[in-house]
């Protein structure tokens, strides 16, 4: 013992020697004000300044890995990140170091490859690009287009190809190095403006989670009551996404390419979209400390500013009078979760029922009061401190974009991951490779479920022995509510940037505001509309331009839809990984169904017309506007 304690204060009392200082770095060191790391003042902190000085010199025996999937921060195709990059070529730094500036041009895009053709190994050593069918991609049921040929004959020609094999290894060497070079820009973006690298999180929304906590300094209390805790994850209920008409055909006089019917009263079909909903949520005050129970439940919400210092989090009976429910029918106040009819999946859908125990935010209490429901009794209630602490950050991201110099940092500036987590959901995953280690854990209660792999590997999944509730939710909660006040509150929020700039509507007051509602046609008129369900919708434009939208359905299998289609099922090729083994698939898909159960609770449900039928266009893909009722109103609104 006395000789391990001796080596022990030999080794603490060696001083590795520093490296002198430049003359540069020693001036930067003496006018320092604040600590490079932490950003604390020296003075006001009373902190002493010391040079970086390592004593003792450690060799880790420890280390961990990480495998960071990019596409987990920005999600586009390598085609398309590469083309952010391409107004300046000094930025492919990594593709430098392995190409010349001579075929830079030909290696900063995203090249051609014929994977389908290659289905055995020795046709990797044919020594002629195949021809352009043999790029055919069944995914995309597309061919090959002559730009794409061409490029792929000009690099086999210039660096001097001599089999399809030095052509893949060239294709995978390429499409390395541009992404390297996309990633490595993308963090110089963000240490070049918060100083924190994305390469040390996993993914973008807790990346941008500690970006928004840096940069806005705020301290937010962690919850240690579990009841309140409860209560504010009871609160949470999501966006609202459902498809309210089914069918709409604009009525319009002298619109050229418009079969204007005089019987009939004038409609127009107006696609708004909100910019930036969320943002324009966190731009307002949300809650961060202070959160207690309230006693007295005597509260009157209406006399409650917006602005308040104080918010409220309550558990209320709400009645919806009868005689609201017309006109209301089509966007109800207050959805809920729950089941729908002949449906065992919750869903969040509007219903024109009371509402029994429901939890909200007071300021969607106060809209729904202002709009005729009638409060009855207030169960319960939190009451918390509040404050825009969130705005700065938010309006930082909205500079930026406008800043932008290329569409890659415009669109970086986009990005904004969510502001809780459910940790309730997270797993534990194990893999073991015996039958011992198998056993032992499948024996315990968290054991949920397991993945067998091969003969010698499997993968246990056991639900978490602990839970640390250290997230935020109560922001969420109210971005989220505070985010449906302004979807039932459109008309004072308008922005027609996007229109021709003689237009008569045209203005850039608003443009790119968060919470502003953008037309998505800029300006040009729709000429039908028709609808099946929730994010399954189409629309005509008056130059008969089709636009069609479907969920998880491949845009190469939509493509070949049109607006007057009947047929409800399509094959669509996909690919597929099972147990991390990918294959390529075939699947003949329910494309168009009109089973909409999220508009279960609505008293007055439309449906399509014998009609409409007859015209075919109940058979196509369609999706939610709220604002179709309202199209007439809101364009004489906006003139």
């Amino acid at each position: 013992m006395i000789d391990i304690s001796k080596k022990i204060n030999d080794i603490y009392q060696i001083n590795v020697p520093m490296i002198t200082l430049t003359e540069k770095e020693e001036k930067e060191f003496q006018i320092a004000k604040v600590c490079k790391i932490c950003l604390l003042s020296f003075e006001e902190n009373e902190l002493y300044k010391v040079r970086d000085h390592c004593h003792i010199t450690e060799v880790a025996l420890r280390f961990s890995i990480k495998f960071v999937d990019t596409f987990r921060f920005m999600a586009s195709s390598l085609s398309e990140l590469a083309e952010n990059l391409l107004e300046d070529k000094s930025r492919f730094k990594e593709t430098l170091k392995l190409f010349s500036n001579k075929t830079l041009d030909l290696v900063t895009r995203k090249g051609v490859f014929p994977y389908e053709y290659i289905d055995n190994w020795s046709k990797l050593n044919e020594t002629r690009l195949p021809s352009k069918s043999a790029f055919y991609n069944s995914l995309k049921d597309e061919e090959i287009n002559n730009n794409d040929y061409s490029h792929a004959k000009k690099i086999w020609k210039v660096f001097n190809i001599k089999t399809l094999s030095e052509y893949s290894d060239l294709y995978l060497k390429t499409d390395v190095t541009i992404l390297t070079d996309v990633f490595e820009n993308f963090r110089d973006l963000w240490l070049s403006t918060l100083s924190l690298d994305p390469a040390h999180y996993m993914t973008a929304p807790r990346f941008a989670f500690n970006c928004m906590l840096k940069y806005t300094k705020v301290k937010l209390e962690k919850l240690t009551d579990y009841n309140m805790l409860l209560y504010f994850e009871s609160s949470i209920r999501g966006g609202i996404c459902q498809s309210v008409k089914r069918y709409a055909k604009a009525n319009i006089p002298n619109i050229e390419g418009l079969n204007y019917n005089p019987n009939k009263s004038i409609s127009w079909i107006t696609y708004l979209d909100c910019v930036n909903l969320y943002g324009k949520s966190m731009l307002t005050e949300l809650p961060f400390k202070d959160f207690e129970w309230v006693d007295d439940l005597n509260i009157d919400v209406t006399k409650i500013p917006d602005d308040s210092e104080v918010g409220y989090i309550l558990e209320v009976d709400i009645d919806y009078p009868q005689y609201l429910h017309e006109k209301h029918n089509d966007f109800p106040f207050l959805p809920l979760n729950e089941c729908p009819p002949n449906s065992k999946v919750k869903k969040l859908i509007t219903t024109l029922s009371s509402k029994k125990k429901y939890i909200l935010h007071y300021k969607n209490l106060k809209q729904a009061i202002a709009n005729g429901l009638k409060l009855v009794k207030i169960h319960r209630a939190i009451k918390f401190s509040q404050s825009k602490w969130m705005a700065s950050y938010i309006e930082l991201c909205t500079r930026m974009r406008r800043e932008a110099r290329n569409r890659f940092e415009k669109d970086f500036w986009n990005v904004f991951g969510k502001c809780m987590e459910n940790v309730r959901t997270r797993v534990s995953l194990k893999l073991v490779s015996s039958d011992k280690q198998a056993n032992k854990l499948m024996m315990k209660n968290t054991f949920k479920d397991r993945t067998i792999y091969s003969e010698n590997l499997m993968a246990i999944h056991q639900h978490k022995e602990t839970i640390k509730f250290d997230k935020a939710i109560y922001v969420g909660s109210a971005i989220l509510d505070v985010s449906k006040t302004f979807i039932y509150d459109l008309f004072p929020y308008f922005d027609t940037s996007n229109y021709p700039k003689d237009h008569y509507c045209f203005s850039e007051n608003h443009k790119n505001q968060p919470g502003y509602f953008k037309d998505e046609m800029g300006g040009k008129i729709l000429k039908e509309f028709v609808s099946l369900r929730p994010k399954l919708y189409a629309y005509k434009i008056v130059n008969n331009d089709e636009v069609k939208k479907a969920k998880e359905v491949l845009n190469a299998c939509i493509n070949h839809i049109s607006l007057d289609n009947k047929q409800t099922c399509r094959n669509m090729n996909f690919i597929q990984s099972n147990k991390h083994v990918v294959h390529s698939k075939t699947m003949n898909k329910l494309v168009l169904s009109g089973n909409d159960d999220k508009l279960g609770g609505s008293s007055n449900l439309e449906l399509i017309t014998e009609e409409e039928k007859s015209n075919g266009t109940f058979d196509m893909v369609a999706s939610l506007t709220m604002f179709l009722r309202f199209a007439l109103e809101l364009n004489k609104k906006i003139l």
